[in-house]
């Protein structure tokens, strides 16, 4: 490397003065020594490199070409530990999810942008091989550590995110809805089930502040898509595990927050009218600022839309990720082979834009994936209803898989990999499959319920899973 870096100097020594090679040595050079330990350290840098491409800061534009580069060798090195350690399960999850890379592929040959759907289809296959391999090898041998190292990360971005907002009221999440998104789905359901398992006193008082805080910040947004998907996600904790009086209490207190935030926070997307803006009203929740307009307008102009375009391509769709536009140009790309928004408008719905992009038939094994996450959230919840184990990973993961699924049916993220949301949803789908409990489970067999983390043995894998 000493020689390499000298001849570099002595040959090539414009390459030192130009700010993207230097930029992409730093990378590569960070790149490497994440991947000396990848099992602790990979998932919080992926996690922050899609994040960051996300967050309105100075640096955003770096981020969005860099998450590609760490989601590729993300999958690139789970694959080579996944092979080489020979311990591991293959089930019906993951064939469907091959199945779903397969059909992607074949849907881009029949787009209108073919090598925009190639490049996303693409990105679906890196983030399925990641979640299929480095994402569960991450959770080996320590589920609990994962989980409580994932709780302090979900605090420190709720704790950052209520700054932004409340104190120097700056949307550092970008769109409301996306605020909305990011803590309903991926962080009030965790600290939730945090609140409702953690024993030590000084820890749960802290994460109930943060879960107040994720609670005030989704009800902030206006986002009735985020809110309803926590609404789903407690109702799934607190009914299966039994625990009515903490959720009427919980319902209760919600109430009173949302009337606080009415009063105070003003509605800021799509109303330009201060006095509707600052209208101390709950209906804001509803109509979001338009009382005059029916609860799902926002919504039935780009679901009538979708409708139309699938009819023009019943069976074999639009391409993956790409829809039809009003607008005739190709789309352009830049030096990193990032596409613009050509060939890309919103569908207010996941279904109906995995529908519209890949047909009837290409559409099978996506509808599939969905409804086979549906019947072991079924599973969870019986098991939760009938021995009340709180503390197992399967009961939090299956809260975000609860709320993430609702939640994809009023915005089009569930298969959008660019999206960070997508990429953390699906990295907790994989990991939720492996510590589901067996369809024989009982509480007296926890170790084949919860503790069985990433491989289970032949027991468990006869078992059900």
């Amino acid at each position: 490397m000493v020689v390499l870096a000298a001849g570099m100097v002595h040959f090539f020594p414009g390459y030192l003065t130009n700010t993207q090679y230097v930029g992409g040595i730093i990378l590569l050079e960070l790149l490497a020594a994440v991947l000396w330990n990848y099992r602790q350290r990979f998932v919080p840098v992926l996690v922050v490199a899609f994040l960051g491409a996300g967050l309105y800061t100075p640096i955003q534009s770096t981020f969005s070409a860099m998450r590609w580069a760490v989601l590729m060798v993300g999958a690139l090195g789970g694959v080579v530990l996944y092979l080489h350690e020979r311990k591991h399960w293959f089930g019906l999850f993951h064939a469907i999810t091959l199945s779903c890379i397969l059909s992607s592929f074949a849907s881009a040959v029949d787009s209108n942008f073919p090598k925009e759907a190639s490049l996303k289809a693409a990105s679906l296959l890196l983030l399925f091989v990641y979640g299929m391999t480095g994402a569960r090898i991450a959770t080996f041998p320590d589920m609990s550590t994962f989980l409580a190292r994932l709780l302090v990360g979900l605090e420190i971005l709720t704790y950052v995110a209520a700054i932004s907002y409340f104190v120097f009221r700056y949307p550092l999440l970008g769109n409301p809805n996306s605020l909305g998104a990011v803590m309903g789905v991926g962080v009030l359901p965790l600290l939730l089930w945090g609140v409702l398992t953690i024993e030590d006193t000084g820890r749960r008082r802290r994460l109930r502040f943060a879960f107040v805080l994720s609670l005030l910040l989704v009800l902030s947004s206006y986002s009735r898509a985020g809110i309803c998907a926590a609404s789903v996600a407690a109702a799934f904790l607190c009914i299966g595990l039994r625990e009515y009086k903490p959720f009427i209490r919980g319902v209760v207190f919600a109430l009173v927050c949302a009337v606080g935030v009415a009063a105070v926070m003003p509605v800021t997307q799509g109303v330009s009218d201060a006095s509707i803006q600052n209208r101390n009203s709950m209906k804001k929740f509803l109509y979001k600022g338009h009382p005059t307009e029916d609860v799902l307008e926002s919504r039935r102009s780009v679901w009538d839309q979708t409708w139309a375009s699938i009819r023009l391509h019943p069976f074999f769709g639009t391409g993956f990720g790409t829809s039809e536009t009003s607008e005739d140009t190709q789309p352009s790309w830049d030096k990193f082979g990032v596409s613009s928004s050509v060939g890309v408008r919103e569908h207010g719905n996941s279904y109906l834009a995995i529908l519209e992009w890949q047909g009837l038939l290409g559409v099978v094994p996506f509808l599939a994936l969905v409804v086979l996450l549906v019947i072991y959230l079924v599973r969870v919840f019986r098991w939760m209803r009938r021995y009340g184990e709180a503390s197992a990973p399967a009961v939090a993961l299956a809260a975000i898989m609860a709320a993430g699924l609702f939640h994809a049916g009023f915005e089009d993220w569930l298969f959008a990999v660019g999206y960070y949301l997508c990429v953390f949803f699906w990295m907790m789908a994989f990991i939720f499959v492996d510590v589901l409990p067996p369809r024989n489970a009982t509480k007296a067999e926890p170790s084949n319920v919860f503790l069985e983390t990433l491989w289970p043995n032949e027991e468990a894998v006869a078992g059900g899973r």
